[in-house]
């Protein structure tokens, strides 16, 4: 059963915060702050080994988040994890193709492939320290090209890895200094601003936000909250019920504007269906700034 597989990549954690003989081989004058280790292999699908597709044509399980995608040839055409909307590979009803599903037939398999630990879906493509491509807290250490078992860490809450420092920084929110009376965006949410307000002596930072603080972002060259466009197409607005966002192309951009239902009062926007439908004696809230 292609399960196996992905069971026999389950690995012991170890979370020991102590230094190691190993990591006192690769210390350098700005020694990482360790808060967690795990010697994890990277899943051997996407980085090493490649699948042989010779005489195949069609798709298959390589572990529960994995696929492989053949077409005769010995060099697969896809292989690689799952996307985030599909993210298990399973087999299709009570046939024999497997493909990426939202949702594992057998929960118990799926609750398994919840519990293993996270896989390293990047190679090690050189010598030394890496940041992680998904989480700015982690970050591993790899010995060389190709590496299979690279050092992994985690740096503490509110911090981020430094690739300059090779250490854990601290996330400072708002970066105020030698800022005066002017607005600064939040270091990693830009739905959150503050003014950087100061009087003589004295100073303060004043926090402000974005109402729908999920779409959009504060423009510090306009001065306001603009709505963020991820793709073309039209979306809910959160403050209104009678209103949306149609984004569209310009360019190589997107741009936005704030669409109201035709029929006000007895029209709203379905997020389902992606328009202004009849209300029909629905009561509609806004997700956003409703008491």
């Amino acid at each position: 059963m292609f399960f196996i597989g992905f069971l026999l990549l389950f690995v012991a954690v170890d979370a020991t915060n102590e230094a190691t003989p190993l990591e006192a081989q690769h210390a350098s004058p700005n020694q990482p702050q360790i808060i967690s280790k795990a010697n994890i292999p990277i899943n051997p699908a996407v980085i090493e080994t490649f699948q042989n597709c010779s005489g195949r044509w069609d798709s298959y399980c390589y572990d529960c988040r994995t696929i492989v995608i053949c077409a005769g040839e010995e060099q697969p055409i896809f292989q690689g994890t799952c996307p985030s909307s599909e993210p298990y590979c399973d087999y299709v009803g009570h046939s024999s193709t497997q493909r990426c599903v939202a949702s594992m037939q057998d929960t118990y398999m799926e609750q398994m492939c919840n519990n293993q630990p996270d896989m390293i879906t990047q190679r090690c493509t050189g010598y030394g320290y890496y940041p992680d491509v998904n989480d700015a807290r982690k970050y591993y250490y790899c010995q060389g090209p190709g590496t299979s078992y690279p050092d992994v860490y985690t740096c503490p809450e509110d911090t981020v890895f430094d690739t300059k420092l090779h250490n854990c920084k601290r996330i400072i929110p708002f970066h105020c200094n030698g800022k005066q009376n002017e607005f600064v965006l939040h270091a990693t949410n830009p739905a959150y601003y503050a003014y950087c307000r100061v009087n003589g002596a004295s100073s303060e930072i004043i926090p402000y936000k974005c109402r729908d603080d999920q779409n959009f972002a504060y423009n510090l060259r306009t001065n306001a909250c603009e709505y963020q466009c991820k793709e073309e197409g039209h979306f809910v607005d959160r403050e209104s019920c009678q209103h949306y966002y149609e984004c569209y192309r310009t360019g190589n951009s997107l741009s936005y504007r704030r669409v109201r239902c035709a029929m006000m009062g007895m029209e709203y926007f379905s997020k389902e269906q992606g328009r202004c439908v009849a209300d029909n004696g629905y009561s509609c809230y806004p997700e956003v700034g409703y008491m």
